[in-house]
């Protein structure tokens, strides 16, 4: 009776001719092999010339200020041959229709065109009606206008200013009718003007496939992208992400030879303090025949370890899996799919130890002949009392600031910048460094580092104590906060060795304010810059 039609929930159909009282009807999908038959036989009595309207398209999507065509096929039942005439229903106010041409001879159709959509947007079923004489037969057509440009995105999750946000975050908003799909950004700036992701969803909303830094605001919009235009950004959210953080290893690929019984060790040093509240093993890949001669352990720096994978899948190759201990499932043969499962032995005993110093994991091949390679791994761990002493972040918030390298730091730590800052500065705010404890602030003057503060006081105030070393200053610039305050006030003991000391023009305060009880060393070349 019908082939290829829309799977759409209805269609209206013309039964072959003759009467019957045993008539059953499938609908069986298209290159599948699923159908269904109803239940109850179907009566066919003698039918009656009759009509019936068909729609192509039977939905219809505009544009503000477009306009649409739609044919309307006006079909004969049993040689009807009567005129027709068309008329629509339910078509928002001030919105105008026509038919090319009007009545219609069955067999024949007309152009049914839509206009003047100005000032509207939304989804309408719309009455196709047709009559002749005391016969009347109506189609039913879905009109969706949009106005994407016009509409608002509202986020929803996660709610704006939100904490301790997972890293991989599933980020939602509303939905807009007519939107092909939305545009999303992530940035460590509220202005965006650096993306940490830039990418699309078909849907309202995102899991973001990366792993975001811990401890650190994030801002995120979206914008809707649709054919006939699009939209505005939204108003962003930010989110504060919580306190776990990615490590990854950085000597691999590491090989296992097929010579023998070797054991191999792959590290991965982390600077990072913190204790362990929870650890996963990430992307442990691998290439190696039979790897159910393999056993995996890793080991804390201070040789804490656990089995992870112990000899599992037997002659299978090849690894590519993922260790958490909340997963559901126990390792699965073959573990190459990427999934993540519970190991050989459990990663709780990792709990309170300290994350900081050089983590190692070591496979031993306990059968000779099949060899391979260790590819990658990583772990992520969850911590409290996260301190991180090499400075890697030149952004207004987040793990890995100046700021909170000195405040979380404890007497004796030296607290370095990553080899990614280079020729920059570190803006403080309106915050000074008060520091009083001895800790070693180190660079090397090639860098070019600057340190600046628009505080009210002078912008390193060192009340270290007087006997040991100090706070040590080594191959920095730092700048005088202002024309009434130096670049550093003295209270304690302070060590400058090839240190740059910048002081405000016109100031009449010195560089270095030396308070009563204080004494200042100085090592290499430190000079002092009036600008």
């Amino acid at each position: 009776m019908l082939s290829s039609t829309p799977n759409d929930g209805s269609q209206e159909i013309v039964v072959p001719v003759g009467i019957s009282s045993t008539v059953r009807i499938m609908v069986k999908a298209v290159d599948n092999i699923f159908f269904d038959i109803n239940n109850a036989n179907i009566t066919i009595n003698t039918g009656v010339p009759s009509f019936s309207l068909q729609l192509d398209p039977a939905s219809l999507m505009l544009c503000p200020q477009q306009s649409g065509d739609i044919a309307v096929n006006v079909l004969s039942i049993l040689g009807f041959s009567q005129p027709v005439t068309l008329s629509v229903a339910g078509l928002p106010s001030g919105v105008n229709y026509s038919f090319s041409n009007n009545p219609v001879i069955p067999g024949q159709s007309s152009i049914l065109t839509i206009s003047n959509i100005d000032g509207i947007s939304g989804s309408y079923n719309i009455q196709v009606i047709g009559t002749s004489g005391s016969t009347v037969k109506n189609s039913m057509l879905s009109l969706i206008v949009t106005d994407v440009a016009a509409s608002s995105i509202t986020l929803l999750s996660p709610a704006n200013n939100s904490t301790n946000i997972s890293i991989k975050p599933q980020l939602s908003w509303n939905t807009i009718a007519g939107a092909a799909y939305y545009e999303i950004q992530i940035s460590r700036i509220s202005d965006f003007s650096t993306l940490i992701v830039n990418t699309n969803s078909a849907t309202n909303n995102l899991q973001v496939s990366q792993m975001l830094e811990g401890l650190s605001t994030f801002y995120w919009r979206v914008k809707p992208i649709s054919p006939c235009g699009n939209g505005n950004w939204s108003a962003f959210f930010s989110f504060v992400t919580e306190s776990c953080f990615v490590y990854n290893s950085i000597d691999v690929p590491v090989i296992i030879s097929p010579s023998g019984t070797p054991t191999v060790n792959s590290y991965l040093p982390i600077t990072d303090l913190g204790i362990i509240n929870d650890l996963d093993v990430l992307s442990l890949t691998g290439l190696h025949t039979y790897i159910g001669d393999l056993k995996f352990t890793l080991y804390t720096p201070s040789n804490v370890n656990v089995v992870i994978m112990d000899r599992k899948c037997g002659s299978n190759d090849n690894f590519n899996i993922n260790f958490d201990q909340s997963a559901n499932l126990d390792i699965q043969c073959p573990p190459t799919d990427g999934g993540t499962y519970k190991p050989s032995n459990t990663l709780l005993t990792f709990n309170n130890q300290q994350v900081k110093g050089q983590w190692r994991l070591q496979i031993q091949d306990l059968a000779t002949n099949d060899g391979g390679s260790l590819q990658t791994w990583k772990i992520k761990t969850c911590l409290n009392n996260f301190c991180r002493l090499k400075v890697d972040n030149t952004y207004p918030q987040g793990a890995g600031l100046f700021y909170a390298a000195i405040n979380c730091s404890t007497t004796g730590d030296t607290i370095r910048f990553n080899s990614s800052i280079i020729n920059d500065t570190i803006f403080l705010g309106n915050e000074n460094l008060v520091i009083n404890k001895h800790v070693v602030i180190e660079s090397d003057l090639t860098k070019n580092i600057h340190i600046f503060s628009n505080g009210t006081g002078s912008t390193i105030q060192n009340s270290a104590p007087s006997t040991g070393d100090g706070l040590i200053l080594k191959g920095v610039h730092i700048h005088s906060a202002g024309l009434n305050a130096g670049a550093i006030e003295n209270n304690g003991k302070l060590i400058l060795d090839n240190v740059v000391l910048h002081n405000y023009q016109g100031s009449t305060n010195p560089a270095i304010i030396s308070n009563e009880g204080s004494s200042v060393e100085i090592k290499g070349n430190c000079i002092i810059i009036d600008q």
